[in-house]
């Protein structure tokens, strides 16, 4: 998880509370479980070439991912989304480590 992930979780919080269903007690005490089970990446830990590489893909979707796309290309992970743009445009460039909402469930069912 990119430091700079903190700033979006909590830019989004009311929309994740409202679309949880908790009650705000419940939906901060699912917040503090999650973050314990997640390591931060630093973005200096992230190669020039990687930066470079994640760039590419989101010059024309969304710059300002491109710390995002980095960081789970960095720890070759999947970067789950909420950004429909972003995750339509990678998905026709072949970037695999993007998922939605609906392709989590789905790694959840198997």
């Amino acid at each position: 998880m990119s430091e700079y992930s903190f700033i979006e979780l909590t830019k989004h919080s009311n929309k994740l509370l409202k679309a949880s269903s908790l009650t705000s007690e419940a939906f901060e005490n699912a917040k503090v479980l999650l973050l314990k089970k997640l390591s931060i990446i630093p973005s200096h830990f992230i190669s020039n070439e990687i930066l470079i590489e994640a760039y590419q893909l989101t010059k024309d979707i969304d710059k300002n991912d491109t710390i995002f796309i980095a960081t789970a290309m960095f720890v070759n992970g999947i970067l789950w989304t909420g950004d429909n743009v972003l995750y339509k445009g990678l998905q026709k460039k072949n970037f695999m480590g993007i998922s939605n909402t609906n392709g989590i469930r789905a790694i959840l069912r198997q």
